[in-house]
C-alpha cells in the first residue's frame, strides 16, 4: 500500500484515491498519512475514506489536515422492498432483489432462531420465507431450498443483495411480523422485487459512516464533507467474486465512505483540470467552502461532526471565487516551533474548537484568503446559526479585492460557555459577492473528561 503511494507520485498523478479505513485514526507520521504527506508536498492531493464504524463505536479515520476525509450520504434514490403480510400489513425496507415476486409464501422461524447452514440442515423449510433475527448472508436458507429470507439488519438505510428474494428489516419491524405469526394460523407473506423511489430526506449521513470528532486534533474539524456513498452503482470484478447464487457481473451495488470517496477524487480530478496550477491545499478548500449545507435534523451526532462542510456540489466547486490554504510549518497542522497545539491558526477552511461545560472560552481563527475570482469582487460576511450560547464576530466583515491572486484576512472569534447537556453547537460564516458564496464551518464540541 505505501508502495502505491509512491508510485503513484512517480507516475505523476494528480490525486490519489484512498478507500481505506479504520475504526480510529492513526497517528500523523505514520503509514497512509505519512506518505499522503509526502504526495501533498509533490502537488498531489489524498481523497480518503472517513470510516465505516459509526455503528461499532468507531470514529473517524484520516484526519490528516492534508488529506480529504469524506463520509457518506444519501443520494435521492432509494432502493426499497416490500413485503406483504397476509393480513394486508406491508413492511418497506431498502434491499436489492432482481428475482420474481414471490406469492403467498409461508412464513417460517428456524427452530433454534439461527438461518445458518449447519442449523438449517435436516429441517424442512423448502418453498417458505424464512424469518432470520440473527443476521444472515442468505446462503444457509437458499441451501435449504428457502422461497426467501427476511433478515434483520442493524443498517436499515443500506440496500443488501441476496441470492434469494430477500428483505433487510429492523428490529421494530421483525417484531411487528412475529405478532402477526404468532396469532395466525398460517401466516404466509409476498416479497416483491426492488423498486427505486425518491427519497425527500436526501442527502442524509449513512448511519455507518464514521463521525468526529478529529482524536488526533480535535481542532482540526473532520469529516471534511460528505458525498454520495448509500447504494452506488460501482464496477465489480467478476474474478474476485461472485455476487452470491453464481451471478456474475461487471458492476455491483455498493455502499460505503469507499464510495463516497472516489466521489470526491472525481471532483478534485475535474477542478484540478481547470486549475492545473492549484495545490491541494486549494483544492481542498475550493471543495469545501463550496459544499452544499445539511440539515442537521436528518442528521444526528453533531452535525458538522457528522457531514463536516456539507456535501459535495461539483458545479460549484471549479468556480469558489476565493480560496484559503494550508501554507509553509502549518501543513503539519503544528506552530511554528514544533510546539503542541495551535490547530485555530492552522489555514483551515474550517474551525473547531473543544470546550468544556460551563466555561467560559473565547477562541480567535485567524484565516488568509487568496482571491482566484474576477478582480474587483466585494465579499461580505454573514453569520448563520450561532445559537443562544455563543457569540460569533468576523473582523472585517468585508473584503475588497483589487486584483487576482490577491491575499486578504479576516479572523473569526467565538465567544460564550455551553451548558453541560449541549453536546455540539454549530455557526457558519457565509461570504458572498454576487451569486458566488463561500461558507466556513465552525464546530464547538463538548468532551467528557476521562
Amino acid at each position: 500500500m505505501l508502495a502505491a503511494f509512491d508510485d503513484a507520485i512517480a507516475d505523476g498523478v494528480d490525486v490519489v484515491s484512498f478507500s481505506i479505513e479504520g475504526k480510529l485514526p492513526a497517528p500523523y507520521f505514520e503509514d497512509a498519512a505519512a506518505r499522503s504527506f509526502h504526495a501533498m508536498r509533490r502537488g498531489v492531493l489524498t481523497s480518503a475514506a472517513a470510516g465505516n464504524f459509526a455503528l461499532f463505536g468507531g470514529c473517524v479515520c484520516n484526519v490528516a489536515p492534508w488529506m480529504l476525509s469524506v463520509a457518506a450520504s444519501s443520494t435521492d434514490r432509494r432502493l426499497v422492498d416490500k413485503l406483504v403480510l397476509g393480513n394486508g400489513k406491508t413492511i418497506v425496507r431498502a434491499s436489492i432483489n432482481i428475482f420474481p415476486k414471490i406469492e403467498k409464501a409461508p412464513l417460517a422461524i428456524p427452530i433454534n432462531g439461527s438461518c445458518g447452514t449447519e442449523s438449517l440442515a435436516g429441517q424442512s423449510y423448502k418453498r417458505k420465507i424464512h424469518l432470520c433475527d440473527r443476521g444472515s448472508n442468505g446462503t444457509g436458507p437458499l441451501l435449504a431450498g428457502a422461497a426467501g429470507v427476511v433478515v434483520v439488519t442493524g443498517e436499515p438505510d443500506i440496500a443488501f443483495a441476496f441470492p434469494l428474494p430477500a428483505l433487510a428489516i429492523t428490529q421494530d419491524q421483525f417484531t411487528e411480523i412475529l405478532a402477526y405469526v404468532n396469532r395466525t394460523c398460517k401466516p404466509v407473506g409476498t416479497v416483491h422485487r426492488t423498486e427505486a423511489t425518491f427519497d425527500s430526506k436526501a442527502p442524509a449521513v449513512a448511519s455507518f459512516s464514521s463521525r468526529g470528532p478529529n482524536l488526533i486534533s480535535t481542532g482540526i474539524l473532520k469529516p471534511d464533507l460528505s458525498a454520495p456513498g448509500i447504494d452506488i452503482l460501482a464496477a465489480w470484478t467478476p474474478v474476485s467474486s461472485n455476487l452470491k447464487g453464481n451471478r456474475f457481473a461487471t458492476y455491483n451495488i455498493i455502499s460505503g465512505t469507499s464510495m463516497a470517496c472516489p466521489h470526491a477524487t472525481g471532483v478534485a480530478a475535474y477542478v484540478k483540470s481547470f486549475h492545473p496550477d492549484w495545490s491541494p491545499a486549494m483544492i481542498m478548500s475550493g471543495l469545501m467552502t463550496t459544499a452544499t449545507p445539511m440539515d442537521p435534523a436528518l442528521n444526528p451526532g453533531g452535525g458538522e461532526l457528522v457531514y463536516g462542510a456539507g456535501r459535495l456540489n461539483p458545479a460549484r466547486a471549479r468556480g469558489p471565487g476565493h480560496l484559503r490554504a494550508v501554507t509553509g510549518n502549518n501543513a503539519t497542522a503544528c506552530p511554528a516551533g514544533g510546539k503542541r497545539g495551535g490547530t485555530a491558526d492552522l489555514n483551515y477552511p474550517t474551525m473547531a474548537h473543544r470546550a468544556l461545560p460551563g466555561k467560559n472560552f473565547t477562541v480567535h481563527f485567524p484565516r488568509t484568503v487568496t482571491t482566484v475570482g474576477a478582480p474587483g469582487s466585494v465579499y461580505t460576511a454573514k453569520i448563520v446559526s450561532s445559537g443562544p450560547f455563543i457569540r460569533v464576530a468576523v473582523a472585517p466583515r468585508k473584503l475588497v479585492f483589487s486584483r487576482l491572486l490577491q491575499k486578504l484576512s479576516f479572523t473569526v472569534t467565538a465567544r460564550g460557555a455551553l451548558p453541560a447537556g449541549n453536546e455540539f453547537v454549530s455557526a457558519a460564516v457565509v461570504w458572498s459577492a454576487g451569486v458566488r458564496h463561500a461558507m466556513a464551518n465552525l464546530g464547538l464540541r463538548r468532551f467528557a473528561i476521562a
